[in-house]
């Protein structure tokens, strides 16, 4: 918990069952990384980009996002948005 992962590559990654209550994940790219059964809250997401959260498989209470990257929360469920 509150580690800094800030500006990193975090990538091809497993967050799986981790505890990571306000951790800062700012500006990092998470491409191809998974979070699953994993702690996230207050967890600051802001500027990160590629991630992929399930918010149904991960607790994401008081997490920070930014848009349009927040939208990530959103492709496990296969949904299109639209302008």
């Amino acid at each position: 918990s509150e580690n800094k992962f800030s500006r990193c590559k975090c990538q091809e990654v497993a967050f799986n069952e981790v505890k990571a209550r306000k951790c800062n994940f700012r500006h990092s790219d998470f491409t191809r990384a998974q979070f699953q059964k994993s702690l996230l809250i207050g967890a600051d997401f802001r500027h990160a980009k590629n991630y992929i959260l399930n918010p149904f498989e991960n607790i994401c209470k008081d997490a920070k996002f930014h848009y349009p990257e927040v939208l990530g929360l959103l492709r496990p469920f296969e949904v299109q948005v639209c302008d």
